[in-house]
């Protein structure tokens, strides 16, 4: 059965507003170089996933997915500071 949060949250990946940082938590253990991303695709999502560079084209590998935590939506919202450490807009900057 597919994870319906691993479908929604490959959406997450066009929103011009998403925050994004590389995954240096303890559960990496693999070795590659993986990132952790917040974003909104109805809901707010946290994902971690890795980039692979083909010769003519570049992949996102989705690792996992799930609802964001209360914390991790505060971090994609702006709104709190305390454990924003990391983070860094992908793509815009949101105008409050």
């Amino acid at each position: 059965m597919i994870d319906s949060s691993m479908i929604l949250a490959q959406y997450i990946f066009a929103d011009p507003f998403r925050i994004d940082r590389r995954d240096d938590s303890e559960e990496n253990t693999s070795g590659e170089d993986r990132r952790q991303t917040i974003g909104k695709a109805g809901k707010v999502y946290f994902a971690a996933y890795t980039e692979r560079d083909f010769e003519d084209y570049e992949q996102v590998r989705l690792i996992m997915a799930r609802l964001a935590t209360p914390a991790e939506r505060r971090s994609y919202n702006g709104t709190d500071k305390k454990n924003s450490k990391g983070w860094a807009n992908r793509t815009k900057v949101r105008a409050d």
